[in-house]
């Protein structure tokens, strides 16, 4: 979708919510009330909120959100990431393949487990399996796979991390 550069004006009610009105995107079309917002708009507005949208600058362009500012974020992190996964396409996983696995308990707890390994191997400067690289883009990897998998299935997260407590009790022999 393109950036809405509409001018917002007053909100109205569609299905049960209220949505700004826009001055320049066809989809907003004449009915009973008068107007509909447009697929963009109704996007912006039902994944970051009406507080997100705001103009910006002197034209007045509209922006769809406050963003982290990822220009902080280092090129070696993606490139590292993106080279671990390049690694499982050569082994022949598909390009997609761990997505299919982030809302399952087994498969988060095996990575995360794999990813200590790294994390161990790295510390003690382990170089049987991977070089420093390797591990640490194995890492980068998997911070990736979990934040993925907390954004579209946080209960699977919790579910392998007891990130609830479940009054387990951990005896302790003395």
């Amino acid at each position: 979708m393109a950036d809405c550069t509409g001018i917002i004006g007053t909100a109205i009610e569609y299905s049960n919510k209220l949505y700004p009105t826009c001055t320049e995107h066809t989809g907003y079309r004449a009915i009973n009330p008068p107007v509909v917002p447009c697929e963009q708009c109704r996007y912006l507005w039902d994944n970051l909120g009406k507080d997100r949208i705001h103009e910006t600058g002197k034209s007045g362009a509209l922006s769809s959100g406050h963003v982290p500012a990822m220009w902080q974020v280092p090129l070696s992190l993606t490139l590292s990431c993106a080279r671990r996964m390049t690694k499982g396409n050569d082994k022949g996983y598909s390009i997609h393949n761990w997505r299919k696995g982030l809302g399952d308990v087994n498969f988060i707890r095996d990575r995360a487990n794999h990813a200590l390994q790294h994390l161990i191997m790295l510390m003690n400067g382990d170089m049987t399996i991977d070089d420093a690289q390797g591990n640490s883009d194995g890492l980068s990897w998997f911070v990736a796979m979990i934040n993925e998998a907390l954004r579209l299935h946080p209960e699977a997260v919790a579910a392998a991390f007891y990130s609830e407590s479940r009054d387990e009790k951990v005896e302790v022999k003395k």
